[in-house]
């Protein structure tokens, strides 16, 4: 698994790449721990290049909203595809997280 971030105006963008599973589930925390440390307004983790979330990748996502909701950030995912949206769906956290299919309208929405 890789990441790379980058910014879209007050918004950060983190994308994912490859797999997140029970070993790289830590690596991609420590990714968004080190991100919102930037405290950034808003928030995005784009899983585009992700090929197989595991429930431990979707654990992170989940306490993501949690530590970016503490600090006031807006937060959301991009997730669509057999992949990554329909792991989501099926557990629930769709239900839960802001969830798009695209990174233009998850970003609108993290904008103050």
């Amino acid at each position: 698994m890789s990441v790379s971030v980058s910014w879209r105006g007050d918004v950060l963008l983190m994308s994912v790449f490859g797999e997140i599973d029970l070993v790289t589930a830590t690596q991609l925390s420590d990714s968004i721990t080190a991100a919102l440390g930037n405290d950034p307004r808003g928030f995005v983790v784009d899983l585009s290049g992700v090929h197989f979330l595991a429930s431990a990748g979707m654990s992170v996502l989940m306490d993501a909203a949690e530590h970016a909701g503490r600090s006031g950030t807006r937060y959301a995912v991009v997730a669509y595809g057999a992949a990554t949206a329909r792991p989501m769906a099926l557990v629930g956290v769709g239900d839960v997280l802001p969830v798009f299919d695209r990174v233009d309208d998850a970003v609108a929405a993290c904008r103050v």
